[in-house]
């Protein structure tokens, strides 16, 4: 669910960015849309790892093998491929 959510974000960016091209705006105005987007996104990836960490049970932390949304993604993947071969 939570790729899902950023995947949208991505997905609305890139129609904001096609809708802005036909606004012929500055090539200025366009980075700084774009450096917005990257922040944003940034600080969601952040704050869903965030919460993940914080919400998940303590006694279970030592099985968290992530800090981060690259190594969140990276533990997903493993953990679901682990999963497929045990069925």
């Amino acid at each position: 669910m939570m790729s899902k959510i950023v995947e949208v974000a991505y997905l609305v960016h890139e129609m904001k960015m096609i809708y802005l091209d036909k606004m012929n705006l500055p090539e200025r105005e366009r980075d700084n849309n774009t450096k917005l987007h990257d922040i944003q996104m940034n600080n969601l990836k952040k704050d869903i790892v965030d919460s993940i960490i914080r919400h998940f049970p303590r006694s279970f932390n030592n099985l968290l093998e992530f800090h981060d949304w690259d190594t969140m993604i990276k533990w997903i993947n493993k953990e679901l491929k682990i999963n497929k071969e045990a069925k």
